[in-house]
């Protein structure tokens, strides 16, 4: 019997020295101590990821929305500026400044001619990244000095008693030059952009007009009804276009049709909506 306890005994020794205490603490480790041991996981957690990536998208997003408000003030008042230099250009042509004050004229073509290369430079770049206040800055100069050659060819003409008549209402044929063909080859493009946004007008307002869930709006049908009217007065204005340049009138036809282009985006922009919105087929 005393054989048989030691042997349970013995037995029951080894059992308990292979298996091990379950303790709440890690084991030691050489040279670790327990106030070094990490407080956290370090492995990353997916759902941090994920809000990190949403932060990122949405200061993106508000950065890209005052981008494009911004570029929307800025062309609004590029287009007040373009306006602005077709009237003045126009009353200094009228009062024959190209052939009375021929160097004032000059000088304000040219510097209109610089402001129309900047701004198709700046319209050329992507969206974000035009900057308008060098062609505002352009475009003041030139009104300036327009609206100068103006004053200077009234005074002459008042000093001289000249009559239009004996101006002549056609002025002389001078040599072209390259700044001129250069000049003429922009106010035809130009005017080519504008005939483009007048035609892509009128095909979207086809295709807001055929479209039965869109005229089904009220407020639609009425836009609809305004913009015929509107388009037709603009095709008038393209016309205009066309003998302006015709009469070698490359500056006031250039600054015409950039205004009647920025005219008719913000047309094409409602269009275009619309025509999203309520899934409107495209015009055959």
């Amino acid at each position: 019997m005393a054989t048989t306890c030691e042997s349970w005994l013995a037995a029951f020794a080894k059992s308990a020295n292979r298996t091990k205490p379950v303790t709440d603490q890690p084991p030691s480790q050489p040279g670790v101590g327990q106030d070094d041991w990490p407080d956290a996981d370090p492995t990353p957690q997916p759902g941090g990821r994920r809000w990190r990536l949403a932060a990122v998208a949405a200061v993106l997003l508000v950065a890209v929305g005052m981008a494009s408000a911004w570029q929307a003030i800025e062309h609004r008042r590029t287009r007040a500026d373009l306006e602005a230099a077709a009237s003045v250009f126009e009353a200094a042509r009228d009062a024959h400044a190209r052939e009375v004050a021929p160097e004032s004229w000059q000088k304000a073509a040219e510097a209109m001619d610089q402001a129309m290369v900047e701004l198709r430079r700046q319209q050329e770049r992507f969206v974000l990244f035009r900057s308008y206040p060098r062609v505002h800055e352009l475009l003041t100069n030139a009104i300036a000095l327009a609206g100068e050659a103006k004053t200077l060819s009234e005074a002459a003409l008042a000093r001289s008693g000249a009559t239009e008549q004996q101006l002549g209402m056609t002025p002389p044929e001078t040599p072209a030059t390259s700044g001129s063909v250069d000049m003429e080859e922009r106010t035809h493009d130009a005017i080519d952009a504008a005939k483009a946004s007048l035609e892509r007008a009128n095909s979207g307002l086809a295709r807001v007009s055929h479209c039965p869930r869109a005229m089904r709006e009220i407020a639609i049908r009425r836009y609809v009804q305004r913009l015929g009217g509107t388009l037709e007065v603009m095709a008038g204005q393209v016309g205009d276009l066309d003998a302006r340049f015709q009469r070698h009138e490359f500056f006031d036809a250039t600054v015409a049709a950039e205004s009647l282009k920025g005219k008719i985006e913000p047309i094409l922009k409602d269009l275009d909506g619309m025509a999203t919105k309520f899934r409107c087929k495209k015009s055959p």
